[in-house]
């Protein structure tokens, strides 16, 4: 019996209940390994714009094997990890370029979170407000952090109940296009049968909490039904921004629903 992992992926996305146009976009390609959900900053000039920008420009530099460092990368193309932050940050860099060239789109940008998949485990890299989690035996872990300003306070020392009465609480303090310069979290995780991997936009995280994210998916065996029950209950909840979510499953070979009935 063969213990290799294989990866099983679906996503979908939907208009936010306040929203006339989708600025979310979300991309699977199992090809590279590479799986994206990005936010067009919402309020700001052509968001959905941004958002498509930065889909395409990271999905290319895969595809072109990072043929086109960006100037403020850091590492060698080896590294996964640096990999992934060089793809965010030529997406950065392209948003603001588009931007320069047409006024009407200056301000324009896009929180994302992305996930590459390697041999051994995975590179999880995000700027903004979208989010990636892990459900490993029933327990759902975050593996990123907001870049919005209630948590730059808290990351400052800031009491809690301080950070809350700020008015920039919500505000984003990084996202693609905001800065030239912009600096990607990011980090390596290893991976184990079993394991489900959310990539979401605030559509969902804003208006369910964790253990409900956890009951639904952790409640299912089909990750595109999955996929379909995170939005419906995002939808149920009055959702106003855009909902989108990526799921990945790592099953054994011989096991390709994971092993579960």
């Amino acid at each position: 019996m063969s213990r290799a992992l294989h990866i099983e992926a679906a996503g979908r996305t939907e208009v936010g209940l306040r929203r006339s146009i989708n600025e979310d976009v979300f991309a699977l390609r199992s090809d590279l390994g590479l799986y994206l959900v990005l936010d067009g900053m919402g309020g700001h000039a052509a968001g959905d714009l941004a958002a498509a920008i930065a889909a395409e420009t990271m999905q290319r530099f895969y595809e072109d094997g990072g043929t086109v460092w960006p100037v403020d990368a850091k590492g060698k193309a080896s590294d996964p990890q640096a990999f992934l932050v060089a793809a965010a940050k030529l997406a950065n860099t392209r948003i603001r370029e588009r931007a320069a060239r047409e006024c009407a789109k200056r301000g324009m940008g896009a929180a994302f979170a992305a996930v590459h998949t390697g041999s051994s485990g995975f590179c999880v890299a995000h700027a903004g407000h979208c989010r990636a989690y892990r459900l490993r035996d029933g327990r759902l872990e975050s593996l990123t952090e907001d870049h919005r300003g209630l948590n730059a306070y808290l990351w400052r020392g800031v009491a809690l109940d301080v950070a809350e009465r700020m008015p920039d609480r919500d505000a984003l303090t990084r996202a693609l296009g905001m800065k030239e310069k912009m600096d990607i979290t990011s980090r390596m995780e290893d991976v184990r049968p079993g394991d489900i991997v959310l990539l979401c936009s605030n559509g969902i995280h804003d208006v369910m909490s964790d253990w409900q994210i956890a009951a639904v998916i952790a409640g299912r065996s089909d990750l595109a039904a999955t996929a379909d029950a995170l939005i419906a209950g995002a939808q149920a909840r009055g959702a106003p921004d855009d909902i989108t979510c990526v799921l990945l499953r790592w099953s054994t070979a011989s096991e390709p629903d994971g092993g579960r009935q």
